[in-house]
């Protein structure tokens, strides 16, 4: 036997009750679909402001890698991003320009960063 408790409508929306984590968060965020109040990203400036802040982190995350880690990344993104440029057709697409660029700024960061790490300058920053 159903029990009735746990059964909807056709069509009825349902919140799902999960949490991802606060990662994911900022997914639903950029979507429009947060639990937060915050502007979505087709709030120009409230997407610059969470570019940056993600740049921040990228950056945190990187400095904070030895030598072997930052290779081992700089070949992944490497080769997703040989992947990604091969596989696009000729349609201009700005989503695709976007995010190939950002795959250079990964890159170069990552790309110095290995550089100041193998020349012993653990001081020296990106």
């Amino acid at each position: 036997m159903r029990n009735n408790k746990l059964t909807y409508g056709l069509g009825q929306r349902v919140e799902l009750l999960c949490n991802y984590g606060e990662h994911y968060e900022k997914i639903r965020l950029r979507k429009g679909y947060a639990l937060s109040d915050e502007k979505s990203d087709s709030d120009y400036s409230s997407k610059l402001r969470r570019n940056g802040d993600e740049l921040r982190e990228l950056i945190d995350v990187v400095l904070r890698m030895n030598f072997h880690q930052l290779k081992d990344t700089f070949d992944f993104v490497s080769e997703v991003a040989t992947i990604s440029i091969a596989q696009a057709d000729e349609k201009f697409c700005r989503e695709r320009w976007v995010a190939r660029s950002r795959l250079v700024t990964v890159l170069d960061l990552l790309g110095n960063q290995i550089i100041v790490t193998a020349s012993g300058e653990s001081d020296k920053k990106v």
